[in-house]
Parts: structure tokens; C-alpha cells; sequence
């Protein structure tokens, strides 16, 4: 009889031996295959997804390669409210593929997609082996472990060379640096400030977050006050070292912190862009991942509330509020957080088996997050890893880019020129010679536009095709349509989950030869 407690704990080892094992397993086998579809994703990704991922990046560091002057960027350039780290970042890489001969501008841009997609993929795996911990259920852990790196918008957000992603990156490895093995509070606190500090340096919205955590941590006596001198010191030992950063890229002493506050929150310059309504997050929260993913989400955020606050639920909670209370909001201000939605999603769901094991329904739960799971990633996973980013320009510029071989005429429409489709030219990839002309309708066509010697293009919506009228001129004219961003079978998986509106996908057409 005295023996039995000891029978006990040595199956309960070998059992925990066991599981442990399973999920290294299963966590190798996971980093592979996202492995390969971060790869793909990033060489087919083209572009950005949004335009800050590019004309505040890519084109400021034109400024430290000398290719670029002030009067080519856009106007954040001049007030200084850009941080400059990853604009050093960017220009270090360019500079060193020129050095390297690779000088191809759309294989520089991969370059840099491919560093994100490996920074990525080392911090889920970190992120993995942490919290898998977490669940007990054997289902529940595989789905996190595959989840984490196989959810649809996972690939497509883990490559983007953005603020966003560089500071979600450096965010989620502050947290495990904490998490770690390592013993001395002190260097935990330290490593904590030094990602932390990087965290706020890519993207100064991450502070909510990082706050966020501080404050549940001393809630819950995980650090001391005392503690968190070591973190103050290395907090601000980086951040010294990116406003110096910062005063070296602008030329002058500047807190690019403190005008970003100024201008998008005191001179409210963010709300011209737009003001949405404080359910803005909510509703795409709700819609974005997609229908079934976001009630699954919803349900396992209330369930964790409810039962059992931790420290992920609590940072994104705090990081949602902060944003929903600023007047400008877009979806991709909750990107940094996007390595965490995979503990988001199914711990909820981990905390409600703990509280039902009696209840019939619990394969049913399980099944029904698989299937969500697996029916959305089937969908979007192949989707996203063949398109550009964003609304898909830069795939036709690279079109233009491959078969340059002369002179180019572009002709264009309303919103549809691939090389600035924002008004401002996206310079680092435009070809040159171009000779742009603009046009209001499709009616406006005329045939001594063209010029026989150059290479003729023609860019449009769909939504010019179907309202403008004088289709029949494009025919006429000898122009066949070449490319389409993104492409048709893109675009009837869209109406199914709604990511963007097709009728604004371009189309490029190219001047031939008619008899």
C-alpha cells in the first residue's frame, strides 16, 4: 500500500513523458509544413498589403541608398513621425543585394519577406512549445499546435515586411524570453525590456499591450516592483538607441514618439483618413478570420474572461479597447497580435472541457473547431499563397518589369495605375522610361494615343468594364487582357469569403499587333 503513491507519480511521469513527446513530434512536423508554406507565400506575395508596408518603408530608405529625395515620399517623411529602425533595416538589406549583384528590386522585396517569414516561423515555435502546455485535451493540443502555424492569414501576415508584423514578432518574443527556463529574474526582466523596447520602436501602438502585461504580471506578483527596474533600464537603454537612430535618419534632434502623438492625436491628422465607430474591431473580429472562425473566437474570448484571465487575453483586451477608442481604425492595427489569435481561439475551449467533463457534447465542440479549421485554411491557405499582397498592383508591375525590353506607355484609368495607385509613385519599382497618360472613361480612347514604338499597356477596374460603357473600343484598339490582380479564380473564392471587393481588381491589358 505504501508503494501505490509512488506507482502513481511514476505513471503520471511516464504519461506526461509520453504527451510531451507527441507534441515535439507533432510540433516538428508543423513548423515544416508552415515552413514551406511561408516560402511559398512569400515568393508569390508581391507587393504589399497595405501601402505604409511600402511608402514607409521601402521608399524611405531610398533616402539612405540615395535614390530617393523628400519630394518622393510620403508626408510622414517631413513631419518625422516614422521610427527609422526598420527603415535601416530595409536599406541594409537593399544595399547588401546591390553589393551582392542582386539587383532586381522585386527579388530585394522577397529578400525581405523571406527574413520576416524565418523571424516568423522561429517565434510561433517558440510561442508553441510554451503554451501547448496549456491543454490537456490531445485534440485541442494538436489543433493549437497546427493551428499556430497553418491558420489561413497566418502565412500571408507572418511574411509581410511591416511595422505590424516586425512588431507582433518582437512583442511575442518578449513574453517567451520571460516564459523561458532561465532562473535569474533579472536577465528574464532585461530580455523582457530589450524586445519589448524593439516591440514599441517598430510600431508605438504595441505599448498598449506591453503595458497591459506589466500591469498583470505585478497584479499577480510575477515580478516585483523592484523587478522591474531591470526591465525600466533595458527599456530605455534601446529606446535611447532609436531615437538616435532616429535624429541620424532625419538629419536633426527629433522624438518621433512624441510627434506621432502630436499629429495623429493632438492635430487629429489620423481622423482625415477616416473616423469608424467604436464596434469598428468588433465587427472584423467577427469577420475577418472569417465567419465561423470569428464566432469560434468570440465564444472562447468570453469563455476565458469568465473562468479564467491570463495574460494573453488580458493584453489583447486592453490593446482592442485602446484602439477601438481612437477615432481612425483599420484591421490590420490588431496585426501585431496576430501570432497570439491561435491561443486566443482554442483555449477558451481547453477551459471549457476542464469545466464540462461530464457533458456529451464535448467531441462535438472539438469536432466543430476542427472542421472550421480545417474548411477555412483549406480555402484561404492556397489562396493567399498564390496572390499579391494586398489588392495584387505589384503582380502587373512585375509583369511589366519581366518584359521590359523598350520603352513602355501606360495608359490608365481612376485608381488602377499599378505604379502608384495611391497618387504617389511607388519609385522603387517603377521602370523607366514610362510615359504615363490618364484617362476618365474607356470612351476616352483614341487611337493616335498610342504610340507604335513603345510597348503599350492598358490598366482598368472591373468595375470600369462593367459601368463605363465603349467596352468594345478595348477589341477594337487591338488590346488582350493579360493579367488580372488577383487573379478570376482569386477573385470567385473571394465571393465566397468576402476578404475584398472584386469590382476592384485590375486588369492589364497589352497593345498587339492587328491586321
Amino acid at each position: 500500500m505504501k508503494l501505490r503513491p509512488y506507482k502513481v507519480k511514476i505513471s503520471c511521469f511516464v504519461v506526461s513523458m509520453k504527451t510531451d513527446l507527441e507534441s515535439k513530434k507533432h510540433l516538428k512536423v508543423a513548423f515544416w509544413i508552415g515552413a514551406i508554406l511561408f516560402l511559398i507565400t512569400a515568393i508569390k506575395s508581391h507587393g504589399y498589403y497595405h501601402a505604409d508596408e511600402h511608402y514607409q518603408l521601402i521608399e524611405f530608405a531610398g533616402t539612405l541608398l540615395g535614390t530617393h529625395q523628400e519630394l518622393d515620399l510620403a508626408w510622414e517623411y517631413g513631419a518625422q513621425i516614422r521610427p527609422s529602425i526598420q527603415i535601416f533595416i530595409a536599406a541594409a538589406f537593399i544595399s547588401s543585394s546591390n553589393f551582392l549583384g542582386i539587383e532586381d528590386p522585386y527579388h530585394q522585396a522577397l529578400i525581405l519577406r523571406l527574413l520576416t517569414a524565418l523571424l516568423s516561423l522561429l517565434v510561433i515555435r517558440k510561442l508553441v512549445a510554451h503554451l501547448h502546455s496549456f491543454f490537456t485535451s490531445k485534440l485541442l493540443r494538436i489543433l493549437f499546435i497546427y493551428g499556430s502555424f497553418l491558420i489561413w492569414f497566418i502565412p500571408y501576415l507572418g511574411v509581410r515586411f511591416s511595422s505590424e508584423s516586425w512588431s507582433g514578432i518582437f512583442f511575442c518574443l518578449g513574453l517567451v524570453s520571460y516564459w523561458t527556463s532561465i532562473s535569474k529574474v533579472s536577465i528574464k526582466l532585461a530580455c523582457l525590456g530589450f524586445y519589448f523596447s524593439l516591440a514599441f520602436l517598430f510600431r508605438y501602438q504595441i505599448a498598449f499591450a506591453e503595458i497591459a502585461v506589466l500591469i498583470f504580471w505585478l497584479y499577480k506578483k510575477e515580478i516585483s516592483w523592484k523587478g522591474l527596474v531591470y526591465f525600466s533600464v533595458s527599456f530605455l537603454l534601446v529606446l535611447t538607441a532609436g531615437i538616435a537612430l532616429d535624429c541620424f535618419y532625419y538629419g536633426e534632434f527629433t522624438l518621433a514618439p512624441w510627434n506621432y502623438f502630436a499629429s495623429n492625436i493632438l492635430e487629429s491628422k489620423a481622423a482625415e483618413f477616416g473616423i469608424s465607430p467604436f464596434t469598428y474591431y468588433l465587427e472584423k473580429l467577427l469577420y475577418f478570420p472569417s465567419l465561423p472562425l470569428g464566432i469560434l473566437l468570440y465564444t472562447s474570448l468570453i469563455t476565458q474572461f469568465v473562468i479564467k484571465r491570463n495574460v494573453v487575453i488580458w493584453a489583447f483586451l486592453v490593446f482592442l479597447i485602446a484602439h477601438s477608442l481612437v477615432g481612425h481604425k483599420e484591421e490590420r492595427f490588431l496585426f501585431p497580435l496576430v501570432l497570439l489569435f491561435p491561443f486566443l481561439l482554442f483555449y477558451g475551449y481547453e477551459l471549457l472541457l476542464q469545466k464540462t467533463k461530464s457533458v456529451p457534447f464535448r467531441k462535438s465542440i472539438l469536432s466543430i473547431l476542427a472542421i472550421c479549421l480545417a474548411f477555412t485554411s483549406l480555402i484561404g491557405l492556397p489562396t493567399l499563397a498564390s496572390v499579391s499582397g494586398g489588392k495584387g498592383h505589384m503582380s502587373l508591375t512585375k509583369y511589366i518589369h519581366d518584359k521590359h525590353e523598350e520603352e513602355v506607355q501606360l495608359i490608365y484609368m481612376n485608381w488602377s495605375h499599378p505604379y502608384m495607385p495611391f497618387g504617389r509613385m511607388a519609385k522603387f519599382y517603377a521602370v523607366d522610361p514610362i510615359e504615363s497618360i490618364h484617362i476618365q472613361h474607356i470612351c476616352d480612347l483614341k487611337k493616335e494615343m498610342i504610340d507604335p514604338k513603345k510597348t503599350t499597356y492598358l490598366v482598368l477596374r472591373i468595375y470600369d468594364l462593367e459601368h463605363e460603357g465603349c467596352s468594345e473600343r478595348l477589341e477594337e484598339f487591338g488590346f488582350q487582357q493579360i493579367k488580372s490582380s488577383p487573379p478570376d479564380w482569386a477573385n470567385k473564392l473571394n465571393e465566397f469569403y468576402g476578404g475584398y471587393k472584386n469590382y476592384e481588381t485590375v486588369l492589364l491589358y497589352e497593345k498587339v499587333e492587328t491586321s
